[in-house]
């Protein structure tokens, strides 16, 4: 019985230091992607300039012919 207690213990603290790793793993996930979110913004930005380029080139093509 002693041993089997033994593990439950065991397994529980491996349950509780897996869960603060998650929390962890959380919260450096969260800190990444807000300091990567001005970079999307502005990469999202630029590709909206060029579709618009492309249409806006595209529209002067066609009224040129």
């Amino acid at each position: 019985m002693f041993a089997m207690d033994a593990k439950v213990a065991s397994l529980g603290e491996s349950l509780t230091n897996f869960e603060k790793e998650v929390v962890k793993a959380t919260d450096t996930d969260i800190e990444k992607a807000k300091s990567s979110r001005p970079y999307y913004d502005k990469k999202r930005e630029l590709d909206e300039l060029v579709r618009f380029r492309q249409l806006l080139t595209m529209k002067i093509a066609s009224g040129a012919d």
